[in-house]
This record gives C-alpha cells, structure tokens and sequence, in this order.
C-alpha cells in the first residue's frame, strides 16, 4: 500500500484535504508528512497500512483525528504541495530551456529499453536464422542495460520501489 492509496479512507471520515492532498500530483512527495501528523494523532506507525487499518477498525475516532490534523496543519501541508509541484514546473521549464540535451535524454534512454529488446529477442534471432550469423549480444548484457536504465537513468524510482519493500 502507498500514501496515495489514503485518499479512499481519508475522504470516508471527512478528511477531504488530506485525502485530495495525497491524491493529487504531489501524493508521494506529501504523504510521508501527512502519514507522520496521522501516525502521531492515531497512535499509530506512520505507514499506509497501520493508518488506513486504524480508519476501517474505528471510523469516528479516525475521522476526529483526520480533522484535528487537517485543521492543525492543513495550510502547512497546502503550501508544501504548491511548493512541489512549483519546483516540478520550474524544472520542466528549465529542462525545456536548455532544448533537446536537457529533456531528450530521457526519451532517448527510455525508448532504447524496449527497441533494443525487440532486436535482442526478435529482429536479432530472426537475422540470426536467415544468413547463419549471430547478429546479438549476449542476453545478459542486455538485461544488465536495461537495469541500469530503468533503475538509475529514469529517476530511480524502480530502485526505491524494489529495495524499500519490506
């Protein structure tokens, strides 16, 4: 279960803002703050799971806490959205200043993933058996490209998706 998955649970017991928070744009970025202001008012460990737990179990108490938390921190936790998509927009733009080297890049590598595959596991074997002659790499090279690229080149969200699953 991610943050973002909260929206559901945090809107049954009143929690509109909170929940439209961790739906929105910046959901993952906001709901490690929201998720540790709820932990806190609930008692509870600050993951997804233990909050949306606490809200099924006892939805009258969680909607108490869910408006208490909104009303303390709601315009903190605003601005702190505004902040990340303005810095998401701001790098965009800057991105898209610099021309084709400061966005391309990420196009170029993440299409070079599955184009690259289609040699490796089609065109390639298909060459291979018409002329006689091994037109590939080593199929392992490749899986090694293609995990440095989805891993590292495009954002390391694989990386922090596969490593922080417990």
């Amino acid at each position: 279960m991610n943050w973002t998955d909260l929206a559901g649970p945090l809107a049954k017991v009143g929690g509109s803002l909170l929940g439209g928070l961790v739906a929105g744009p910046a959901g993952a970025a906001i709901g490690g703050r929201i998720g540790g202001a709820l932990s806190d008012a609930l008692g509870v460990p600050a993951t997804p799971e233990a909050i949306a737990n606490t809200i099924d179990r006892d939805p009258a108490a969680a909607g108490v806490a869910v408006r208490q938390v909104e009303a303390q921190y709601g315009p903190e936790l605003v601005a702190y959205a505004h902040a990340q998509l303005a810095f998401a927009a701001g790098l965009a733009r800057d991105e898209k200043a610099e021309g084709w080297t400061g966005y391309g890049w990420r196009r170029l590598a993440g299409w070079s993933v599955p184009v690259l595959g289609l040699w490796q596991l089609l065109v390639g074997p298909l060459v291979a058996a018409l002329t006689g002659q091994p037109v590939t790499a080593d199929f392992s090279a490749f899986v090694a490209y293609a995990g440095i690229v989805t891993t590292f080149l495009m954002g390391g969200h694989t990386l922090k998706e596969v490593m922080g699953r417990k």
